[in-house]
């Protein structure tokens, strides 16, 4: 029997979300240091009065509950629902407040982009923005990458226990390095911390050599490092990584991408010396055999097309379906070069590499390699429990962390999750089109909100029609959470506001 939400878990779910609203406004601190540091005061302004109002409702949501009380699984879900709506609510306030935005819904937009690491943006003069603004939207491809809950987690707010590992997998996580929850949502932030130190560092050499000073190749370096590794797409630049000029840090994304991509419990292994469990993990063998075929098919549709030499079709097509299969969100061509210069052909299959994108208990989005690979290996039992004798029951298994048997359960599981993203697809090219926009660009785009991916042939812009942004930013929430802790959310907030009726013992005694 269904049991309806209280106002006593109300209190529950109101503290700990004031716990995570604390997290964003201490999250600002860093973009509000670095505005003063390079005298952008306006800004600084904007993000001490944006981390003010939103430090003072976190504080007051605290009193919700004075007494923190032990999650259950039902507020776990609605927190790792509303978490991700609410955060991005208040994370938009600075966005809102420079005025390259043309509406609050546009700032929104912005911010629920990359906190979901998407990477479409709504800017308006990006090369004229603060730096400062650029490392906020940066940290928030951080946050995201990680995932907020993870976040949370790592920094003992949620504790431990059943409540902890029902937040875990709220947030599309699965799978444990260590023990607890706790230690493994550790682990994946010292891994994270790695990667993007590391990749800051690989990536300062490129634009110091380029002719930057060292402090705007330093910040560069970071921005490119945290949307590619978040598998996110915003820099300091409105065309993005093409702005740049340099191949060597598209090489660099590319491969900051593909670390993004990976299950972030095979790091654990890689940590322990186990290296055989990654190369035949599942997930692993998927993306390889996949974005292979992906890389043969495209050669053959970009052939007599605008790109005459190799290395343009490398440095550009190959790039855009990597960028698409790893969820990275940048390109080395403008959309409107996209959408003419490559073809039919090549744009589909683009569109089939952002369906898909990386691992389970990643920073990338989409449907994932996990459930692709495990749909095909049902594919493959089907034909040979089909060609087996009458008495045979051949079983067939799967690698992910050790050998496991494939389960009607599991791939039910998988195929429900990939009907959805394909319902969720279909949602938003339908409402594209209805708005005027070419089938192709509103295929496209609405794939590319809904896997995070943040690529786009022009439907995602400032201009877009606000029922249209609403139905994006949707999009870009299921498809992060992989609807489960959405649809809990909004069937428990509706359970809450229909009335109870009264029991017959009740209407007895009246």
């Amino acid at each position: 029997m269904f049991r309806r939400l209280h106002l006593d878990d109300w209190r529950t779910i109101g503290h700990y979300l004031g716990m995570l609203i604390l997290l964003v406004a201490l999250s600002m601190l860093p973009a509000f240091a670095l505005a003063l540091c390079l005298g952008e005061y306006t800004t600084a302004v904007d993000f001490m009065i944006s981390a003010g109002i939103t430090g003072i409702v976190g504080g007051l949501l605290l009193y919700c509950r004075v007494t923190p009380a032990k999650l259950d699984w039902r507020q776990s879900l609605m927190i790792t629902g509303l978490c991700w709506v609410i955060l991005s609510v208040f994370g938009a306030l600075p966005l809102w407040m420079s005025g390259h935005y043309a509406s609050y819904l546009d700032s929104f937009f912005e911010t629920v982009s990359a906190f979901t690491t998407t990477g479409m943006s709504l800017a308006i003069d990006v090369d004229h923005m603060a730096l400062s603004l650029t490392m906020w939207r940066c940290t928030m491809h951080l946050i995201g990458g990680i995932g907020v809950v993870v976040l949370a987690l790592a920094l003992g707010i949620f504790g431990t226990g059943s409540a902890a590992a029902t937040l875990y997998r709220a947030e599309a996580r699965s799978g444990q390095v260590m023990p607890e929850i706790k230690q493994t949502s550790r682990f994946i932030l010292k891994v994270a911390i790695v990667i993007v130190v590391a990749g800051t560092l690989a990536c300062f050499v490129p634009f110091l050599i380029s002719g930057q000073e060292p402090l705007r190749a330093a910040l560069n370096a970071f921005f490119v490092t945290a949307s590619s590794f978040s598998t996110g797409g915003m820099t300091d630049s409105g065309s993005g990584i093409i702005g740049y000029h340099c191949w060597p840090i598209e090489c660099i994304a590319v491969v900051l991408a593909a670390f993004g991509c990976v299950n972030f419990t095979l790091y654990g292994d890689l940590w322990k010396g186990v290296y055989s469990r990654f190369f035949k993990d599942i997930e692993i063998r998927t993306i390889v055999v996949w974005v292979t075929g992906l890389a043969l098919i495209m050669a053959f549709a970009l052939m007599g097309s605008y790109f005459t030499t190799m290395g343009g079709m490398v440095r550009r097509g190959l790039f855009e379906l990597l960028s698409g299969a790893f969820n990275l969100g940048f390109s080395t061509l403008h959309a409107g070069q996209i959408l003419f210069a490559m073809g039919s052909g090549a744009l589909f299959v683009i569109i089939l590499a952002m369906t898909i994108c990386g691992s389970a208990s990643s920073a990338s989005g989409g449907i994932k390699a996990l459930r692709i690979g495990l749909i095909t290996r049902s594919l493959v039992q089907t034909m040979r429990e089909a060609l087996a004798p009458d008495r045979a029951q051949p079983r067939t298994f799967y690698y992910q962390r050790g050998k496991h048997l494939l389960s009607s359960e599991l791939v039910s599981s998988a195929m429900i999750i990939m009907l959805l993203y394909v319902a969720l697809y279909a949602v938003g090219a339908i409402a594209g089109i209805a708005y005027g926009y070419d089938a192709l660009p509103s295929i496209f785009d609405s794939v590319s909100a809904a896997s995070n991916t943040g690529l786009s042939l022009g439907v995602a812009s400032p201009e877009m029609p606000k029922p249209l942004e609403v139905i994006y930013i949707i999009e870009m929430w299921l498809g992060r959470l992989e609807f489960i802790a959405i649809f809990a959310m909004v069937v428990e907030f509706f359970a809450f506001l229909i009335p109870q009726r009264r029991s017959k013992w009740w209407a007895r005694k009246k």
